[in-house]
Order: C-alpha cells, then structure tokens, then sequence
C-alpha cells in the first residue's frame, strides 16, 4: 500500500507506509456488553507529565517526577486504595526503561501509592509515538513525557486471557491499543515502533505484582500485542479535524471500488481530479516559495440520501496572508459540519494516488481503502458486512465528494480526559530544555505518527452513527477525543467537555486550541 502528497507538478506520487492498526472486534464487543450490564465502573484517575529527553536518562528523575506528581496532588491519589490495575504510556525515550524490571518495579511501587495489607496490582506498560501537553507561554513544549490511565481490572478486562496470535499479514504491525467507551465508538491507537530504542518492533508489557510487602513482587510478565481498555459508562467520543476546503462538493457519477471516476460539474461529467488539480496549482501561486512542500489531500465522503448539510465553502489553503483568527473560525464552522455529516454517513479518506492521465484513466483519484490497522478476522468481516448493509461502500455513484487539506497550528489539547490523535506539524516546537520535569494534569494525550482507527459498534450515540462502520484518521495535528463525567444542567460534563464531537469551549473564535 502507499499514501500519496502533491508535487508540484500536480501530479500524486505514491511512496511506502507500514501497515496502521485495529484489533480483532468480537472480544471487545462481547466484553463491552457484558461490563455495560454492570451498574458500578470504578472511574479512573488519569494524568501526564513530561520532562526534557536529558532527564529520561535517569531511572530517579523518572522516578521522582511521578512521585512528586503524586505527592502535590490529592486527587491523583483517590481510591488508589481499591485501585488495581494502570495503563501506562511512555514516549520512545522511556522505551529502553520500560524493559528494565526494577524500573517497572519501582514505577508500580509510585503510582499503586503501595504497600498496601493485600492484594495483587496489574500493569500494562507501553511506547506511544509521542505523549502530548501544554506548551508553555514561550511556544516550547517537553519532548519526553509518561501517561498514566489507574483503575480496577474492569479497565483492562482482558489483559490475561489468552489472544489469538497475530495473523500472517500483520507481522510487520506495531502493537496496538483499542479504546472503547459505552456509546459504542472505540478509538485504536497504533504503538510506536521502537526498534532504534531497545530493539523491540514495539513496546507492550503486562506485569502483575504482589504488592502486600514493603516492596512490589513480580508474579508474572508476558508481551501482548493488543488489549483492549473499557473506559466509564458515561464516556462519549469526538474529533477535531484541522481541514479546510479546496473544491466545492460534487456528485460522484463514476466509481469503481476506492477509485472515484468522475463528478459532475456544473452538469456535465468531469474527470473527478479536475478541480482539484486546478485548485493546487492556485496553491502554489499563492504560497511563499519557502513553502513549496507537498502537503496530503483528503476527499469527505457524503453518501446519497443523508440530511441535506450545506458543505464547508472553499477556503483559502496556502494563502500566507490569512488572519490566524480568520482560519480558526473557519476550521471550528467546518467541525461542525463533520460532527453532523459523519453522524449521518459521511467519511473521510486520505487521497493515495491521481490527477493526471489520459483516456479511461484521466482524472482517477484513489482512496485510501485502510480503515484497521490489524486484518479482521473473518467473524468480523461478517458482522461488519451485515452491520454496515449492502449499500456501503468508499464513494458509490450519487454520493457527494469535497476535497479538504490540513491545516497545522499550535494546539492545547482537547478537554478529554482521553485525548488520542495523529503527530502533525502543529506539535513539532522547539524543545524546553532544562532538568525540570512538570504534571500536566487530568489528561492522558497519546499520538500516532501517522493514524488512529475509528470504529462503531452500534448506531445510538457513537462517533461514526452507523453500526460495523470504521474509519482512518490520518489527518496531521487531528485530534479524537472521549469525555468522561456525567453532564450537568448545561450539558457539559464535569470534566469540561461536552458529549458532541465539538466541546463548547471550543466554538469561541479567539480560544488558542491549535
């Protein structure tokens, strides 16, 4: 498989990628339900904090930020009583660190607030491309930072069960995390590959510990490839795509597959790179020649028959002199327009190859057909095909297509507390680099270099609106989020975000969130 950016000359060019990530459904469907019929979830306690890549050298600085995070913060310490199971993400400077069992050891020691009378505690340990935060007031950010999700063993469900092991196609793929709330949406989250860092394809660690002594005592470890994590019955999802229109939308009228043909254009059919192509190369006039990169394109998928929506109207990509305010406003007014349309059936993909051509093949455009990152078992392919019905499909004739590009600017994380979402220019600032290392908060921020997975698993509620339907999100500096706390009498929940794809907070123009 390939992605494809525009050159300069107009035309796709098709370069490698790696295989992304989902894992296999049945288990978490049946698993969901099952945890759904229980009306007491424990709520977890979730924070990050970040240090510059100088201090994760030292297993002690590591160390003592967790217990100094602990320390100044009581709620980081509630219920660690009756707590017995963390997530824990590191970015890939802790990689060679997490194989090291005293580091493990002593990093369930801080964050399980033991000794403890009795009892066992579970770990599951593993390398995340980046773990995001806060820039600080100079536009600097921590290179290097630890998330950490604790719960009860309800979290982590499956996390000694026996899995299937890996299929013959997915040898080359990263480990995985599958993130699924109660709405019925999950969110996958492809592991970094840490090959450079301790000599591992990727990092996935299960540990259990009697923790009754003075001192945690291993009781058994093993590597998984996959797990699934079961967040709180009163989650919800979302997303903040960073995109702004290049073509207004049109019909699609001739499509084979992920090929889209042609569109019809101001009534006649019209090879469908057409417009596009004439709207980069706009682009390429308009923009600073120290900019002269080629940049990803995506196609927004409305199916035919969904609610009439009036498209996001073609914006000004590339144009250097655009107020920073003017296109905040612009991309907020087109998540709502995404928040709705893909409610309703609408989907986004990321354009592999075309443009160019002659005869037949004039104007092809390719979609990128990828929406898991591991293959589906064929129980899943089954459930998904009778889920989804026999009018699915990438961009069927009758259905509408819009081109869209990503926009990168500085961003605060979205109120979450779970925050997943793609690396992208927007979180490349320059390093702080002194020896202090700093808590976030309430937050756990993870981010793929190049996608997370979408997926429902029943309509009501979830981010997608259509049961066994799955979707790529490969957008640089995109963001999914799912929401914890129950709303309150203004609809938004204690955590501060709302249960629609777009928190409240932010809909107000002159918020910094990019």
């Amino acid at each position: 498989m390939a992605f494809s950016l525009l050159s300069r000359q107009g035309l796709y060019r098709s370069i490698p990628r790696s295989l992304a990530t989902i894992p296999r459904l049945s288990i978490a469907r049946a698993q969901c339900r099952k945890i759904n019929n229980s009306s007491e979830i424990p709520s977890p306690v979730v924070f990050n904090i970040h240090m510059p890549t100088k201090a994760t050298q030292s297993r002690d600085v590591t160390l003592g930020a967790l217990r100094q995070c602990l320390e100044n913060d009581e709620t980081i310490r509630r219920n660690s009583d009756i707590h017995d199971t963390a997530l824990v993400l590191t970015s890939p400077g802790l990689a060679r660190l997490v194989c090291d069992n005293g580091f493990l050891t002593d990093l369930v020691k801080t964050i399980s607030c033991s000794p403890r009378r009795d009892g066992v505690f579970n770990l599951l340990v593993g390398v995340a491309d980046r773990i995001a935060g806060h820039p600080n007031k100079n536009g600097k950010r921590y290179e290097e930072g630890i998330a950490v999700c604790r719960g009860n063993l309800q979290l982590i469900p499956n996390l000694w069960k026996d899995l299937p092991p890996k299929q013959k196609e997915d040898s080359d793929a990263t480990s995985a995390l599958q993130f699924l709330d109660f709405s019925g949406s999950s969110v996958t989250l492809p592991l970094s590959n840490t090959i450079f860092n301790n000599n591992k394809q990727s990092t996935l660690i299960a540990a259990q510990y009697d923790i009754s002594g003075p001192s945690p005592k291993l009781i058994k470890t093993r590597e998984t490839y996959t797990q699934d994590i079961i967040l709180p019955a009163d989650s919800r999802a979302g997303a903040m795509l960073p995109l702004t229109a290049l073509t207004p939308s049109r019909e699609v009228t001739q499509s084979f597959g992920n090929i889209v043909r042609a569109v019809e254009c101001y009534g006649k059919d019209t090879p469908a790179s057409t417009e596009l192509e004439a709207a980069v190369e706009n682009i390429w006039k308009i923009r600073e020649e120290s900019d002269q990169s080629p940049f990803p394109m995506y196609a927004f998928i409305t199916p035919e028959g969904a609610p009439s929506l009036l498209p996001p109207d073609v914006g000004r990509f590339g144009d250097p002199t655009l107020d920073p305010k003017t296109l905040r406003k612009e991309i907020l007014q087109n998540n709502k327009y995404f928040d709705e349309a893909i409610r309703n059936g609408g989907r986004l993909y990321q354009l592999l190859s075309g443009g160019g051509g002659w005869g037949k093949k004039k104007g092809l455009l390719s979609l990128d057909p990828q929406t898991s990152h591991f293959s589906l078992s064929e129980e899943d392919q089954l459930a998904n095909f009778f889920q989804a019905g026999a009018d699915s499909g990438f961009a069927p004739v009758g259905s509408s297509i819009q081109f869209f590009a990503p926009h990168s600017l500085v961003r605060k994380p979205l109120p979450g507390p779970f925050t997943f979402g793609v690396v992208g220019p927007g979180d490349d600032l320059p390093e702080i680099e002194d020896t202090i290392s700093v808590s976030v908060g309430h937050h756990f921020v993870a981010l793929s270099n190049k996608a997370v997975f979408l997926h429902s698993t029943k309509l009501k509620g979830s981010i997608l609106g259509e049961a066994g339907s799955s979707m790529k999100l490969s957008v640089p500096d995109s963001r999914v989020f799912l929401a914890t706390g129950r709303p309150n009498e203004e609809g938004t929940s204690d955590l501060g975000a709302t249960g629609l794809l777009m928190p409240d907070a932010m809909m107000l123009p002159d918020l910094d969130i990019f």
